[in-house]
C-alpha cells in the first residue's frame, strides 16, 4: 500500500492541465516548503527546549559533514535519514528544492548562510 501511495504521488508531483484545448501548463509541487515542514516537525517532536535559530545552527552543522561551507543534496539526504525522515522527500523532491534555491551550479550545493534562511 505504501508503495502504491508513492508512486501516485510520484505521478502527482507534475500536473498538467489542459484548458480550452489551447493552452496546458504544469505545475510543480512546491519542495522547499515541504523540506521546512519535515524540519520543524522534527524540531518540534525533539527539540522543544531549543530556540529555532539554535536549532537551525546544529542542523547545520550535523548536515555539513565535510565542513565546507556547503550543502550538498547527498549531505541534506543523510540529515533526513539520521533524523529519520529519509521517506518524507524524494530525491527529486531534493532535487527541486536546490532549484526552488536558485542553486544553478553542476555540484548541486547550497551555502550554509541560504540553507539557514530556508529552514
Amino acid at each position: 500500500m505504501i508503495r502504491n501511495l508513492r508512486v501516485a504521488v510520484q505521478q502527482m508531483r507534475t500536473i498538467s492541465v489542459s484548458i480550452g484545448g489551447y493552452r496546458s501548463f504544469s505545475a510543480e509541487i512546491k519542495a522547499l516548503p515541504k523540506l521546512k515542514a519535515v524540519m520543524e516537525k522534527y524540531r518540534q517532536d525533539n527539540f522543544t527546549q531549543t530556540i529555532p535559530p539554535r536549532f537551525k545552527k546544529e542542523i547545520v552543522a550535523a548536515a555539513d559533514k565535510n565542513k565546507d561551507g556547503m550543502i550538498s543534496v547527498q549531505e541534506i539526504k543523510s540529515l533526513l535519514d539520521n533524523i529519520g525522515a529519509s521517506e518524507k522527500l524524494t530525491d527529486e523532491e531534493l532535487e527541486h528544492c536546490m532549484k526552488e534555491a536558485g542553486v544553478e551550479n553542476d555540484t548541486k550545493e547550497i551555502p550554509i548562510a541560504q540553507f539557514i534562511r530556508i529552514l
